[in-house]
């Protein structure tokens, strides 16, 4: 569903957040792998369900803003938020009616962990090379379903969690109408996200601990990774979580047994989405969303095309993030996020600073001796030239 991406980076940079034995520092204590371990048999996030609530949202039809489709599935999530305070949150933006929503549970206890997804789809698939097809609505299985399917499903077992916190789980519109240039009205990239950021008052925004964004999880063949903008704190536990749950390769699970691939943390991928407003006020936020959907590329393959259809969603996909994102809520680690004393960033950025300003040294120094070399070489050739006409001069001579 998204957006631009901003940059892709092979190598990052980590702020020593989890300590070298693999520890999580929390307000709200530290949280080892023995512990979330601990929490893994209590886990109740179902994919099948999850993935029958994909099915059902595309069965509605493109969720363009102010269409039908999108009414009725606003209206079959609130019924569906059993137990939680639901509210609709209109605003105008250039003559368009954008509804977000937002259930909350346990309010004004503590801390405020917020969940996000975005329920519109994209006026106009176009990515298509088919003129005929560029033109139509994107079916938004994965971009926009998959996300709205995780956080309903999450909502049905949150209540029975006894957190002592606030949660809410906020649902945007208008989150992927951005750069349209024909066949619909384009408006700015998430939008919605940007309006609830901006309703926020300054005392909610200073007690968020923490807000996640699940976004185009449901594809079959899952590749997620670190993106950017993004707390570090909150990549750290990430890191943690999937390998407990075996999503990391080369780390083990709870069980013992290698993961299976599909977070890859060593990679961060920059992009524009529903985070970017929250992260920009000060919210410590992250971006969990699969950007090669159908294909090894950014943001191609089946992405804003008529191919983001149910068949490439996959419930295993879902359960893999739904189970992510509640372990971290059973064990309390979203509402606890915090960062790392401040003299220790300093130090860690000292450290990448100087090792940066060592590798620019080492490059110039290279750089400096094959001139140096190429200089020699050209010289000693020029002579040699110059040497074979004198020489040729003097043979004709004689």
């Amino acid at each position: 569903m998204m957006r631009r991406v901003l940059t892709a980076i092979a190598l990052i940079l980590i702020l020593p957040i989890a300590s070298s034995d693999g520890e999580i520092h929390t307000t709200n204590g530290i949280i080892t792998h023995d512990i979330l371990c601990s929490q893994i048999d209590e886990l109740q996030f179902d994919g099948e369900r999850a993935n029958q609530s994909v099915a059902y949202q595309v069965g509605l039809g493109p969720r363009i803003p102010q269409s039908n489709a999108s009414s009725i599935l606003r209206t079959s999530i609130s019924e569906n938020l059993t137990g939680w305070q639901v509210q609709n949150q209109s605003h105008q933006l250039d003559g368009l009616e954008i509804v977000n929503l937002e259930a909350t549970l346990n309010a004004g206890a503590g801390k405020i962990v917020v969940l996000m997804a975005h329920y519109d789809t994209r006026q106009v698939s176009d990515q298509e090379e088919d003129s005929n097809l560029s033109i139509l609505p994107v079916p938004g299985a994965n971009d926009g379903a998959s996300g709205v399917a995780v956080l309903l499903e999450l909502a049905r077992h949150i209540p029975a969690m006894n957190l002592s916190h606030e949660i809410r789980l906020v649902f945007t519109d208008v989150e992927d109408q951005g750069d349209i240039a024909s066949g619909g009205v384009s408006i700015p990239w998430a939008s919605g996200s940007r309006l609830w950021t901006e309703n926020l008052t300054v005392g909610e925004i200073e007690n968020i601990s923490s807000l996640i964004v699940v976004d185009m999880v449901g594809d079959s063949n899952l590749t997620l990774t670190r993106t950017s903008p993004g707390n570090e704190t909150m990549w750290q536990a990430v890191e943690m979580l999937s390998a407990s749950l075996g999503m990391v390769a080369d780390k083990e699970d709870c069980n013992g047994d290698n993961g299976s691939g599909q977070m890859d943390t060593s990679t961060t991928i920059g992009i524009l989405d529903d985070h970017t407003y929250p992260i920009s006020v000060g919210i410590p936020a992250i971006d969990i969303i699969d950007v090669k959907y159908g294909s090894d590329e950014v943001l191609a393959g089946h992405w804003h095309t008529q191919n983001d259809s149910i068949d490439k969603v996959s419930a295993q996909s879902l359960q893999s993030v739904g189970h992510l994102v509640e372990l971290g809520l059973r064990a309390q680690v979203w509402s606890g996020i915090s960062e790392p004393p401040s003299h220790e960033i300093e130090e860690e950025q000292k450290l990448i600073t100087d090792d940066i300003a060592e590798i620019e040294a080492k490059s110039l120094d290279m750089e400096s001796a094959v001139v140096g070399s190429l200089i020699i070489f050209m010289l000693f050739a020029t002579i040699a030239a110059v040497a074979s006409v004198i020489f040729a001069e003097s043979e004709g001579e004689l």
